[in-house]
């Protein structure tokens, strides 16, 4: 049993996972819901991670998000993958352009992994953490809901936040 599963829009896309060794099913469409396949994994692998790893254009992002949030309510340890936005001579290339190109390394994936984490993060907040968390910046802008904001961590404000906890304020 594979730890993990990602799920994507269409076959060749999961064959070229597979190809690559990532346990992967075809949901022949972004907005297909796996109901039967979930049943059956449930009863075979409870703990494996779903991973919707969807195409990165706009409909694909939006499933995604349906995804994961859909996959959540029903009690799955869910994350997701996005391909790359861009790619050299490619815009929006799914997983079968990546594995053309050899860019499904462990690598690359975890790279995709990231991406996944940016487009389901509920909050600024939740997004600045994957963003510091991946890169480590201290100080940094980025955009959530066609908003701009600035991360910035400090160190001394969070010290003496906690020694306030501590001395129990």
């Amino acid at each position: 049993t594979a730890p993990d599963i990602w799920l994507t829009e269409g076959i060749f896309d999961a064959l070229a996972l597979i190809e690559n060794g990532i346990a992967a099913v075809s949901l022949m469409s972004c907005s297909n819901f796996p109901t039967a396949f979930l049943a059956e994994l449930k009863e075979h692998n409870p703990e494996a991670i779903i991973v919707a790893a969807l195409d990165s254009d706009k409909a694909g992002q939006k499933h995604t998000k349906k995804l994961v949030g859909r996959l959540h309510s029903e009690k799955w340890n869910a994350v997701a993958a996005q391909p790359p936005f861009k790619l050299k001579g490619l815009s929006t290339p799914d997983w079968n352009d990546l594995h053309q190109r050899e860019r499904l390394t462990d690598a690359n994936t975890n790279q995709y992994l990231h991406y996944g984490s940016l487009l389901t993060a509920k909050t600024a907040t939740d997004k600045a953490m994957v963003i510091h968390a991946h890169s480590r910046k201290q100080l940094f802008l980025f955009d959530c809901d066609n908003r701009l904001f600035q991360f910035k961590l400090d160190f001394e404000r969070y010290e003496r936040a906690m020694r306030n906890l501590d001395d129990g304020e």
